[in-house]
């Protein structure tokens, strides 16, 4: 639902009492009523007897009654019945002695619309004196969304919590199967899901035990086994939820079933079908030498679990097989001195024991890390705080302090200086055997590889970089290489208008490949500008800008397209200026691209309308048309990068489905935002811009002016080309012939500096792209040379704004992107020199 931004009834009212006071009983009634419709919040108006007076449109729309229903009921009507006879005895209460009263957030306040669907809302309340008494005006706000909002914060919080929780108890836990309880309970009530399963992985690795759960069958914790193969859930879990790194306890991604009646990937087990399981999810608990087992949630009903359970549950099969491990590690070192032994030396992880901060025993492993040898150890050369980095000593003081306290700390990551004076990352834990004296055993896993990976991963991170700059080099060439033979063919259409008597038969051909010129160019600009609002690389130049006035133009321009499709185009606009802040070229993008939409998807003969409005706080420009229409299922994506309608469905007329993603995203960089509304196939489309207005003080004079083409026929000028593209430049200056200018061609920079030497143009169109010495080389040759006494104007197909400003700062007048409109090239000559008289 669109969120408002919305103020309170008393607010509004006491800004429009001035007004009122100026105008007529007929005129403030209507200004009041205005008001009350405009309100973006749903209003009641009830009376002493609690009947409702009035509504405005927008409490039609949140609870789906008509006004004439409403009228005269009950306000409880909104209610559901629960609420009725505590609210009613309220509105008593209140109405005896008004005051005003915020409902505001509380779970038991909800409204019920007409189809009987509650929801939360917001209550604002405020009494009027009138001349029949005292009227209430009830001010309602759906909470929905923040009330979704708190729910999901609360449940994020409430994970976080439980895996803290979890990990608390994992490092000071004695009982491995109370943990393992606590933790299928507190993932059930999370998940809010009826099961909840720990299975361990026998011995023989061909069974599955229920170790821990919450739902099942009385009997089945502790006794019912499953298969370790595709026969069960948990044995494919087994099979495909690994760990991308055995050497680490950080499980693999879980196995996730939506339906278990419809699932082919493996069969069974009984257990789930016997307790109607149609939804689960499960996972690995890792093992350093092997999967301790599965962890597994199970539901009755349809659900489909989202990625942040898929996190939860990894994140609790991480703790668990922590906790495990550490377990099993306590209990071996608690059974006998020769396991524990064992256990040291099994070079899994290194491995320390210590008294205080004397290292007294350490496996192989711990000592091949650091570079010490047995006998360095014997002689006592390991002591913790020697072999630590200072930067560090902070961190171990408050290690120890958790040690101290807690019995256990958590996995943290610190270095150790090498017998070398290297430094080794590590990952470290470690718990305490024994208090008096202080003797602990701390358990390292050397993370070396781990930081090589990060550096690698940060290679390919610069990398990629480097390959998404290469890639806008490409794009950037691309346009230039597409845009290139563009040119002539757009200038060679205008000349043959300007030179050959056309048939009527040759009208229409020359003017399709007008179109269809223009056409491709739009098309190098959006690919090119939706891949650079993307990455945020476009910088709005925002002006006061009457959105009014460039429809109008927009409109205009479309006419000759749309007149090709014999569409009739209808406009309705507004009699008086609306001013936004904004970029007017990319305005008027967002207008032409929604034009040329309309005018692609409306078969011929069809209707398009654009229609500007005041909404008040926004200007509201809308583009509908009779066309082809847009599914309700394809409405939600239909602004997506490279989306389009069904390919069935008029595949003929083209497109990259990347105009509307280019709108949505400039009108957003304005501020503002746009919807999409259709009935369906072959009942047209509607979108609308939304743009936030700048303050009534802001005047026409603040928009600049444009150019206006001079009236009069200007002076002839002597005008050089420079263009290695052959076509382009013998068609670029057969157009300006055409024009009256006096031309010469030549073909690269070298040439051009030599023709300028002697030809003395008062003109030079240059194209940056030359072979031997570049345009821009050329441009900063010339204006060393000759100053400003010639116009130089840049014709290219590069046109991002970097080469702008390239182009600008090599001395360049203007900066001309191909295929170039002729009619600007014609005005731009003809500012150079005043009018022949």
């Amino acid at each position: 639902m669109k969120q408002t931004q919305s103020c309170s009834f008393e607010t509004l009212w006491a800004g429009v009492t001035p007004i009122s006071a100026k105008l007529t009983l007929p005129e403030e009634q209507t200004l009041c009523q205005a008001l009350f419709e405009a309100l973006p919040d749903a209003i009641a108006v009830v009376d002493s007897r609690g009947c409702i007076r009035e509504i405005n449109a927008e409490l039609e729309r949140l609870f789906g009654y008509e006004r004439e229903e409403l009228q005269g009921q009950l306000v409880e009507i909104l209610l559901p019945e629960r609420f009725r006879a505590i609210h009613s005895e309220h509105r008593r209460r209140y109405h005896a002695a008004p005051y005003r009263l915020k409902m505001s957030r509380r779970p038991d306040l909800y409204g019920q619309r007409r189809d009987g669907t509650e929801f939360p809302v917001d209550v604002h309340l405020a009494p009027i004196k009138t001349a029949e008494g005292i009227l209430i005006i009830s001010v309602i706000r759906d909470i929905t969304t923040h009330k979704t909002a708190e729910a999901e914060i609360k449940e994020h919080a409430h994970r976080k919590a439980v895996i803290a929780d979890l990990s608390q108890s994992a490092l000071a836990s004695t009982s491995l199967d109370g943990l393992m309880q606590n933790a299928v309970e507190q993932i059930a009530q999370s998940l809010d899901i009826e099961y909840a399963k720990i299975l361990e992985l026998l011995p023989d690795g061909q069974a599955l035990q229920l170790k821990a759960g919450v739902g099942w069958k009385d009997g089945l914790v502790g006794n019912a086994t499953v298969s370790a193969g595709l026969e069960s859930q948990a044995g494919y879990t087994l099979l495909i939820s690994k760990p991308s790194d055995e050497s680490t306890l950080i499980a693999g991604e879980p196995v996730i079933v939506e339906d278990l009646r419809s699932e082919t990937r493996f069969s069974g087990p009984p257990l789930l079908f016997e307790h109607g399981v149609v939804s689960g999810m499960s996972i690995t608990i890792p093992g350093y030498a092997r999967p301790y087992g599965v962890l597994g949630v199970h539901t009755r009903k349809h659900r489909v679990f989202t990625e942040d359970d898929a996190q939860f549950l990894r994140a609790v099969a991480h703790t668990l097989a922590l906790a495990i491990e550490r377990w099993q590690t306590e209990q071996a070192l608690r059974e006998s001195e020769m396991r524990a032994r064992r256990l040291v030396e099994a070079n899994i992880i290194g491995v320390m024991e210590g008294i205080d901060d004397r290292i007294c025993n350490a496996n192989q492993i711990f000592l091949d890390m650091l570079g010490y040898s047995r006998e360095d150890l014997l002689a006592g050369k390991l002591r913790w705080p020697e072999i630590t980095p200072p930067d560090y000593h902070a961190l171990d003081e408050a290690a120890r302090s958790q040690l101290l306290d807690h019995g256990a700390i958590a996995p943290f990551e610190k270095e150790f200086f090498r017998k070398n004076g290297s430094r080794v990352p590590i990952l470290l834990c470690a718990t305490v055997l024994e208090r008096s004296p202080f003797t602990w055993i701390a358990f390292v896993v050397d993370l070396s590889d781990y930081k090589r990976m990060e550096d690698s991963l940060r290679r390919r991170a610069a990398e990629l970089a480097e390959a998404d700059r290469r890639k806008d080099e490409f794009l950037a060439m691309l346009a230039h290489e597409l845009r290139n033979p563009l040119a002539p063919i757009r200038n060679a259409v205008h000349i043959l208008h300007r030179l050959v008597p056309l048939l009527p038969e040759s009208q229409r051909p020359l003017e399709m490949i007008e179109r269809q010129t223009q056409h491709l160019a739009r098309l190098v600009d959006d690919l090119l500008d939706v891949s650079r609002v993307t990455r945020g690389k476009i910088n709005l130049h925002k002006l006061p800008v009457d959105v009014v006035a460039l429809a109008a133009r927009v409109v205009e321009n479309h006419r000759p397209s749309a007149s090709a499709h014999q569409h009739t185009v209808t406009s309705t606009l507004p009699p008086r200026p609306l001013y936004v802040e904004g970029d007017e070229v990319r305005l008027t993008q967002v207008l032409d691209n929604l034009l040329n939409n309309a005018n692609k998807y409306t078969p011929e003969g069809g209707h398009i309308w654009l229609t500007v409005e005041n909404g008040k706080h926004e200007a509201l420009v809308s583009v509908r048309d009779s066309g082809i229409g847009i599914a309700e299922e394809d409405l939600p994506g239909v602004f997506d990068l490279f989306s389009q309608v069904d390919p069935g469905i008029d595949r003929a007329r083209g497109g990259l489905g990347i105009g509307l993603s280019l709108v949505k995203r400039l009108v957003e960089m304005h501020g503002g935002y746009v919807e999409a509304r259709s009935e369906g196939h072959g009942k047209g489309s509607e979108f609308i811009v939304h743009l936030p207005l700048l303050c009534a003080t802001t005047g026409p004079g603040s928009v600049p002016e444009g150019t206006q083409p001079a009236s009069e026929a200007p002076a002839p000028l002597r005008v050089l080309v420079v263009d290695d593209n052959y076509d382009a430049a013998d068609s670029m200056a057969l157009l300006v012939n055409l024009w009256g200018h006096e031309t010469r061609v030549v073909h690269d920079g070298r040439c051009a500096v030599e023709m300028c030497l002697s030809y003395r143009p008062d003109i030079v169109l240059l194209d940056l792209g030359l072979p031997g010495m570049s345009g821009y080389e050329v441009a900063r040759h010339l204006r060393n040379e000759y100053g400003d006494t010639m116009g130089l104007f840049a014709l290219t197909g590069y046109g991002q704004a970097e080469d702008r400003e390239r182009s600008a700062a090599a001395g360049f007048d203007h900066h001309l992107v191909k295929p170039i409109d002729p009619d600007t090239l014609k005005t731009l000559l003809a500012s150079r020199n005043p009018p022949t008289t």
